[in-house]
């Protein structure tokens, strides 16, 4: 994870979760070789062994670090307002309406709701059918004995 916090926005150094360091048998003060996405192996030194922070990240680096090696690091998609032109394009970047890109998203979830409700209703409707059915088909075999008995011949006893 790249940061801009200053206090750990550090070229060179690295700052891990207790976790991280445990796993990967780390202490402060250590160096450790970090491969990036482009390849590149580059020696950092881990300035900070802090307790575990969801909001602080793992594994944090500085943000150049992590940019100069992956441009389309540490973010999925970016937003400008609707007036400006983005200023520069790197690879694996891909310009996006934010509206649009916001109702392609409602329609994707949208669509999958849907898919989800007619998929209950006819689990529903699917098994209130075998229950009639099986409902009739116990009554109609019930009196199945019931109709036999009375159709046989009656005998008369004198």
């Amino acid at each position: 994870m790249g940061s801009r916090d200053a206090k750990w926005d550090k070229p060179g150094e690295a700052v891990l979760g207790e976790k991280m360091a445990g796993d990967l048998g780390l202490k402060q003060g250590q160096e450790v070789p970090v491969r990036f996405a482009d390849g590149a192996t580059v020696t950092l030194r881990v300035s900070q062994v802090l307790p575990d922070d969801p909001a602080r990240g793992d594994f944090v680096v500085a943000r150049d670090l992590a940019r100069a090696h992956d441009p389309a690091a540490l973010t999925d998609d970016i937003f400008v307002p609707r007036d400006a032109k983005a200023s520069a394009s790197a690879p694996g970047v891909a310009l996006h309406d934010a509206a649009e890109y916001a109702l392609a998203d409602y329609n994707t979830d949208a669509k999958l709701t849907e898919s989800l409700a007619m998929m209950l209703i006819v689990i529903a409707v699917g098994y209130s059918v075998i229950a009639v059915a099986n409902s009739m088909a116990m009554a109609a075999h019930g009196r199945r004995r019931v109709w036999t008995v009375t159709q046989l011949p009656r005998r008369k006893f004198t």
